[in-house]
């Protein structure tokens, strides 16, 4: 609902999933933390992990 129901990136509102910001492995009190989550469609999501797994932020 925060997120409009749509992409913080890409506004799209088809196949969204949601994202954490801070990793779960390294805050894993926040899993479930409305503030350390954002709203992204299923291609910026995959996006996104592909330019950021296996490496730190």
């Amino acid at each position: 609902m925060r997120d409009g129901f749509r992409c913080v990136h890409c506004e799209s509102r088809h196949g969204i999933q949601a994202h954490h910001i801070f990793r779960r492995v390294t805050f894993p009190e926040g899993k479930y933390e409305l503030g350390n989550g954002i709203t992204l469609c299923r291609v910026c999501h995959k996006l996104l992990h592909s330019e950021f797994n296996r490496r730190p932020h």
